[in-house]
């Protein structure tokens, strides 16, 4: 009886003790980050006056005391950066707000849930240049920063077609690039205007060589529009479901940088001479005038409508091949930020 019993008191023990090991293995492989221990985030981006409030976050410790290890992955273009949200080699991003709402309509589990910055696309000309108004590009050799499926070059042909009833595409002559070589054709000659973005724009104005006839958020707002978010801050799925918390808390440390940047000169001054290189005070006194006021401080579903109501806009005048869905499900507002 004692043998038989203790026998079974003690296969029960061994089974007990298995059960317990096999639950503590599955309970450790499923936590992807354990108690106690900063959530790593991989944060994918091109490096830009955009993303200063990344760097100097992870710079000054903002991010980690808010329990957050940031892992900064810069990439040549935006092309490279949307394959690492299709490869699932991210959590967070900052990148084109129409691009990130593509790849969500094309099925990369991928979601907005903030502005990382409101457009600011310039139109220039020469500073001799004849063309002062933007209803005189009809005709014209024009640049246009980016590729043809950009966001803001369709922003450009969607504008120039619903407000100065032309299709630069058809009463024009267009050539994509880079702004910076876009900059040098203009001064050869070889085009006559191009749509710009910083800091090309603010070392071409800050040298004098040339002038501004519009901007492209700015325009589409004054014909009873919101002023365009052109970029934004994402977030898979995953990350979004398993640590909301910390999506919150990346928000907030990203608002706190923010804040810092739109008012400390000095700390502004130093992204710009480390982050771009940038040691001509006179560039960087105009970049200062043009860019903090670009950053969003509130995101909530009016942001997301607007620019849902943009994103068709663009839609609706510059054709087929952008977008040709916008579905709200690619914006998320239950984060803020904390």
């Amino acid at each position: 009886m004692h043998g038989k019993s203790d026998l079974r008191c003690w296969v029960c023990g061994l089974l007990l003790l298995l059960g317990t090991d096999l639950f503590l293995r599955s309970d450790a492989q499923g936590a992807s980050a354990p108690r106690g221990q900063p959530v790593t985030i991989r944060f994918g981006h091109v490096q830009s006056t955009t993303t200063f409030p990344l760097n100097f976050g992870i710079q000054s410790g903002i991010f980690k005391r808010r329990g957050l290890n940031v892992i900064a992955k810069q990439y040549s273009d935006f092309s490279a950066l949307y394959l690492g949200h299709r490869a699932s080699d991210l959590e967070m991003g900052s990148g084109g707000l129409g691009s990130i709402v593509e790849l969500h309509a094309r099925g990369v589990p991928i979601k907005v849930i903030w502005g990382s910055s409101r457009m600011n696309n310039d139109i220039l000309v020469r500073a001799d240049s004849s063309i002062k108004d933007t209803a005189q590009l009809k005709g014209k050799r024009i640049g246009v920063l980016g590729g043809a499926a950009s966001f803001s070059a369709n922003m450009f042909m969607a504008v120039l077609q619903a407000y100065y009833g032309f299709d630069p595409r058809k009463d024009g002559n267009l050539q994509f690039g880079a702004s910076a070589l876009l900059a040098s054709l203009l001064q050869r000659g070889d085009i006559e205007a191009f749509l710009s973005n910083d800091p090309v724009t603010a070392i071409e104005l800050a040298k004098g060589r040339v002038k501004s006839i519009g901007e492209m958020g700015a325009i589409y707002a004054s014909h009873g529009g919101r002023h365009p978010t052109v970029g934004a801050i994402s977030v898979s799925d995953q990350l979004a479901a398993e640590h909301p918390d910390s999506v919150s808390a990346f928000l907030g440390a990203w608002i706190e940088a923010v804040k810092i940047l739109k008012t400390d000169r000095k700390v502004w001054e130093e992204m710009a001479r480390t982050l771009l290189g940038m040691k001509d005070e006179k560039v960087v006194t105009v970049l200062w005038e043009r860019i903090p006021d670009l950053w969003p401080l509130k995101w909530d579903e009016a942001d997301a409508k607007g620019e849902m109501e943009v994103l068709k806009f663009i839609g609706r005048y510059a054709g087929s091949g952008f977008l040709e869905k916008v579905p709200e499900s690619a914006f998320s507002g239950r984060f803020q930020p904390k």
